[in-house]
């Protein structure tokens, strides 16, 4: 119950996804380190949207689902976020350190770095909420507010 309460309180109120220099695609530009400074400093987690430029889920996923009201409250009361190419700059190491070999491809963080969670592959707006929740909880559970 408390968790609807929340849902709904956040669909209500309207915010923006944050970030720390918002691109206009809601992500944040900058460096995964910076990123990760600025989620150490708010104490917040963040999630790294891992895509390519010829993948056309990553491009479905970065059209439809995160731009879906109900995911871009959640993600901006909850969430730093960036997009990454894996075959472009530091998207590369990035994801040859985490194996990621197929997109669209989603790894979460807490404020120190540690992985919360990941998901894979495209997933429409309700989906995308419902797959967040256990990841969410477990920020919580480790990082209470």
């Amino acid at each position: 119950m408390r968790l609807f309460c929340i849902l709904l309180l956040l669909i209500l109120s309207g915010f923006g996804l944050r970030a720390q220099s918002p691109a206009p695609s809601g992500f944040a530009q900058g460096t995964l380190g910076q990123l990760a400074a600025q989620a150490a400093q708010e104490k917040k987690p963040y999630l790294v949207f891992v895509s390519t430029d010829w993948c056309s889920y990553c491009k479905l996923m970065k059209r439809e689902t995160f731009p879906d009201p109900a995911v871009r409250e959640f993600l901006a009361q909850n969430f730093l976020i960036q997009q990454i190419d894996a075959e472009k700059g530091e998207g590369e190491a990035f994801a040859a350190q985490h194996k990621i070999r197929d997109y669209p491809f989603i790894l979460f963080f807490g404020p120190d770095g540690k992985p919360l969670g990941r998901i894979r592959g495209f997933q429409e707006a309700e989906y995308f909420m419902i797959n967040l929740q256990p990841i969410y909880k477990k920020f919580l559970k480790r990082y209470p507010l």
